[in-house]
């Protein structure tokens, strides 16, 4: 869809006018209401123009908004019967990647919808949608923390997909890292917090608040260290590692793509990571039980509602888990 958004655009001319105003070409695949790419002529960056019925257009509320694009409302024929434009425009050229993506969001959403009541509905929902990833992510992609973090986490998922345990969506929808919840992997018989580090020999680990390891359910909960080595030549980049998970997910891809998104990855900025290639290092894993060294809600003042801490992991070996298979924690 990208690519055929891309060539709509590419036809409209880049003269520009002073006085503004649109330049635009419909959209031949959608057809429960007439949608263009367009060119704004004063600026000569691209949008989105949806045309529906003015009683379809949501009231009441603020259009959403976001650094590097907005949403305009122009009435094309006035009156109870008229006709209004959404126009969701590019205002920033440093956010052109994010915009395509979200161009490509809005129409393929509207591609599917079959209801034409609701399509504009429909397109303010993607919108603030990516509105929202906006201000956890930005513009520019993951930085080379967030990258190594999620390289670890796609590692554990790779292998509860290689394995016969659950189908993939299960395996997917146990992923948790990427809405933050308090542990990365929630699995039937436990949980599973992943911490990453470029360090070959790590002296510590951060635990980030005091959720991270409290147990869930009564169930098993374990802390994995993965230690990940950065090569120009060995290992997949992080667009290959993401290719080989998105092909293990089969019919559940679209929900590994919905994490992806939510955790900060979008196929656009996948020029930016074609360097490095990651490799796991090591990997340790302990059991956190009675006496392990932790700050939980449950044991401390409640007027602390907050807190970051290291843990010596010379203090870990005791706790420390020979030949840890996440799968184990799909067994019961």
């Amino acid at each position: 869809m990208k690519q055929r958004l891309v060539q709509l655009w590419d036809k409209l001319t880049t003269r520009s006018d002073p006085g503004g105003g649109w330049e635009r070409l419909r959209i031949p695949e959608i057809s429960v209401s007439p949608l263009y790419v367009a060119r704004d002529m004063g600026s000569g960056l691209e949008a989105l123009v949806l045309e529906v019925p003015t009683k379809e257009v949501p009231g009441g509320g603020t259009l959403p908004a976001s650094r590097g694009f907005e949403v305009l409302t122009e009435p094309v024929l006035s009156g109870p019967g008229g006709t209004t434009r959404i126009i969701l425009a590019l205002t920033v050229p440093a956010f052109r990647d994010v915009f395509m993506a979200l161009a490509v969001d809005v129409v393929s959403t509207l591609a599917s919808s079959r209801t034409r009541g609701k399509v504009a509905v429909a397109m303010l929902s993607r919108v603030e949608r990516w509105q929202r990833f906006l201000e956890i992510h930005g513009p520019s992609g993951l930085s080379e923390t967030e990258r190594r973090g999620l390289v670890a986490e796609l590692m554990v998922l790779r292998k509860l997909l290689g394995a016969d345990k659950g189908t993939a969506r299960e395996s997917i929808e146990s992923w948790k890292g990427p809405s933050r919840g308090p542990q990365d992997f929630v699995l039937p018989s436990g949980s599973i917090e992943v911490k990453s580090t470029a360090s070959q020999s790590p002296s510590s680990l951060v635990i980030n608040n005091l959720d991270q390891l409290a147990e869930d359910r009564g169930l098993s909960l374990v802390l994995m260290l993965v230690v990940i080595g950065e090569n120009p030549s060995v290992g997949p980049t992080l667009p290959e590692l993401v290719r080989e998970v998105s092909a293990m997910a089969k019919d559940a891809s679209d929900l590994l793509w919905s994490r992806l998104h939510t955790a900060g990855y979008i196929s656009e900025h996948e020029p930016r990571y074609e360097v490095p290639r990651y490799q796991v290092l090591t990997t340790r894993a302990f059991s956190v039980v009675e006496g392990f060294p932790r700050l939980i809600r449950s044991a401390i003042d409640p007027r602390i509602t907050s807190a970051k801490y290291s843990i010596s992991l010379e203090g870990l070996k005791a706790f420390e888990i020979d030949d840890f298979n996440p799968l184990s924690l799909y067994e019961n």
